[in-house]
């Protein structure tokens, strides 16, 4: 089945760009100072950050605690991250790798009388907390460039302007950062550039609603994605119990925020007396009604290259493409 994008585009108003929500508390007796979801898009940043409203740059600058699905730079999280990109490798890059550090690790192992062939798994070891150490792209000191994704600018950000960052999930079993996040499989690719373009315009341009995520959800793990959105449900739940007086920041994939299995639904159904919880009409004021055309739209797709050949004036996005653009918001 194909994706009839362009009928969301021609039915949607382009007024609320940013996916931003506010909750606030139903409960007389207790007072909720400052509680926020801003949805995000796994591009990179300098597609999305320019672009943003004062008022939601004013929510970014006002948090006290920054709360995202994964904090990056925490050294454990940034260890399981190497370790699945070890473990991703093909076993002919391995050896690759291993031959051109193989020197080094006897060297600083003290290992000067080990084989490689009995020696592979602690050049695994060291190998995984050299990178973690040496590496800058992970550190929360690195320079905001625009080599890092959206997601990650956020966590900077908060570090740079000394807030409080913390992971909403623990650290998974799987490799959540590497393995297709849709189905597991090693058949998932990185999107490209023309890609990035595409998705970026449809975040800036609001299009990203419960129908666009509704469509989405064809693509996901169900069962994996309500999972995770319960644990990080019962998370922000004991934030907002512990210390309702705290200025709080929720960060995540934008289709985490939408939809029946969704952290909003699920903190509204089953904490319906606690809490409210609307989407802030916060327009986009360097996106116009030119800037999110239909020909515009029409221009990227068939750029992409992923165009239906047998579809009425190339009006559709065809499964495969789709597939691979669901991972930016999962």
């Amino acid at each position: 089945m194909h994706f009839i994008l362009l009928v969301i585009l021609v039915t949607c108003q382009i007024c609320t760009s940013t996916v931003l929500f506010r909750l606030t508390s139903k409960n007389p007796n207790v007072s909720i100072d400052f509680a926020y979801f801003l949805g995000t898009i796994h591009v990179i940043q300098d597609r999305i950050w320019p672009y943003f409203s004062n008022e939601t740059i004013n929510i970014l600058n006002e948090s006290e605690e920054i709360w995202v699905e994964h904090d990056f730079t925490d050294p454990h999280v940034s260890k399981h991250i190497y370790e699945c990109a070890i473990a991703k490798m093909t076993p002919k890059l391995q050896s690759r790798i291993r031959e051109k550090t193989w020197s080094e690790f006897l060297n600083e192992t003290s290992n000067n009388n080990s084989s490689q062939s009995n020696n592979t798994e602690q050049w695994r070891t060291w190998f995984i907390k050299k990178q973690s150490t040496t590496n800058n792209y992970l550190s929360r000191n690195r320079t905001i460039g625009n080599d890092i994704i959206f997601d990650h600018r956020i966590i900077l950000e908060g570090y740079l302007n000394k807030k409080f960052v913390g992971s909403l999930e623990s650290i998974p079993d799987d490799c959540f950062q590497i393995v297709n996040p849709i189905n597991g499989t090693d058949s998932w690719k990185p999107i490209n550039s023309k890609q990035e373009n595409f998705l970026s315009l449809l975040y800036n341009c609001g299009l990203v609603a419960d129908d666009f995520i509704n469509e989405i959800y064809k693509y996901l793990d169900l069962i994996k994605m309500k999972y995770r959105n319960q644990q990080m449900m019962k998370q922000i739940r004991k934030l907002l119990q512990t210390n309702p007086h705290k200025k709080y920041l929720f960060a995540v994939g934008s289709a985490h925020l939408f939809g029946n299995i969704s952290i909003i639904q699920m903190l509204q159904e089953q904490y319906q007396n606690d809490y409210h919880i609307e989407r802030l009409n916060i327009t986009n004021p360097y996106f116009t009604q030119q800037n999110c055309s239909d020909n515009e739209f029409q221009r990227l797709i068939n750029e992409m290259n992923f165009v239906s050949n047998n579809t009425i004036g190339k009006r559709f996005l065809n499964n495969e493409l789709f597939n691979q653009l669901s991972a930016s918001f999962f």
